[in-house]
């Protein structure tokens, strides 16, 4: 999974989570954390896409401020799943 469908589930889970504040896949560089995405919700939010990609994000990655837009977020996965 890579691209834009890879963007698309990182989108999906994080409308998932944050019920409130929606977004869509236009919105890659937009900072989660001033659309009210709280560190609870990021928790959520990366366990849901590690469930789902079956991956386990190394724990230097494992903070708000690495991952706090859909675009740093396929970033991480991105590379995660590169290695593997």
């Amino acid at each position: 999974m890579m691209g834009e469908s890879l963007k698309e589930l990182v989108v999906q889970k994080i409308n998932e989570v944050l019920i409130k504040s929606q977004i869509d896949i236009t919105q890659g560089n937009e900072n989660l954390q001033l659309r009210g995405m709280n560190s609870i919700e990021f928790v959520k939010i990366i366990f849901s896409l590690e469930e789902e990609l079956k991956i386990e994000i190394p724990d230097e990655y494992f903070l708000i401020t690495e991952m706090n837009t859909v675009d740093k977020i396929c970033d991480v996965l991105s590379s995660i799943m590169n290695e593997s």
